[in-house]
């Protein structure tokens, strides 16, 4: 615990990863039942528009890899932060219709491809930067506190979508988001990301 909060990069990264964990949570308990009940999809308009979303999971697993060649990882991390609210701030505005499945889909599509690349860039950084002894520890450590977030933001969801309504709660879950994006900017992967870049090529040669 003390090595991954008091970590200059892992820390912020955990710290980011559990807000983000406790935002999608929300989105999750509401948004499928959002779509149905007060956009008036159908079941099989849903099960399309969820399904064809998956898609993108292949997008990011074709070009995670060749963003962090080009880019590095502290800059590919930032990116993503930075374009996880974008993704998720159109849920809870558009209308009924098949103008707000199409910008729906596009942006479920977007957060699978944020999700992913961010996911897999950051655990390669945590393990590069991680000895080799504190490699399980670090994982167990930094899961539970990401995921212990997850139930929490669920309830929380559920109870603002029965006192407010489930859009504006989605629009609240949305403005969350942005606490992500200032505590990466606010890191060293923003500050220092030479050093850390300097330290990951080290990593991968040694």
């Amino acid at each position: 615990m003390r090595y991954v909060t008091r970590h200059r990069v892992i820390g912020p990264l955990v710290l980011y990863m559990a807000t983000v964990s406790f935002c999608l949570a929300g989105f999750a308990a509401l948004e499928v039942n959002y779509v149905v009940r007060e956009l008036g999809w159908s079941s099989m308009a849903t099960g399309l528009v969820l399904g064809l979303s998956m898609a993108g999971g292949l997008a990011a697993g074709l070009i995670a890899k060749p963003l962090t060649d080009r880019y590095g990882m502290p800059r590919v991390l930032l990116g993503a932060a930075t374009a996880y609210p974008l993704s998720t701030a159109t849920i809870g505005l558009v209308d009924p219709g098949l103008a707000g499945q199409l910008i729906v889909g596009f942006s479920w599509t977007m957060m699978i491809i944020i999700t992913l690349i961010f996911q897999s860039t950051q655990r390669s950084l945590r393990q590069l930067l991680t000895p080799q002894d504190m490699q399980g520890r670090l994982a167990a450590t930094s899961r539970w506190l990401t995921w212990a977030a997850t139930p929490i933001g669920a309830l929380l969801a559920g109870a603002l979508g029965t006192g407010i309504g489930m859009r504006a709660t989605l629009l609240v879950f949305s403005a969350g988001m942005l606490i992500g994006p200032i505590v990466m900017w606010l890191s060293p992967l923003r500050a220092s990301r030479h050093e850390i870049e300097q330290d990951v090529k080290m990593a991968t040669t040694s």
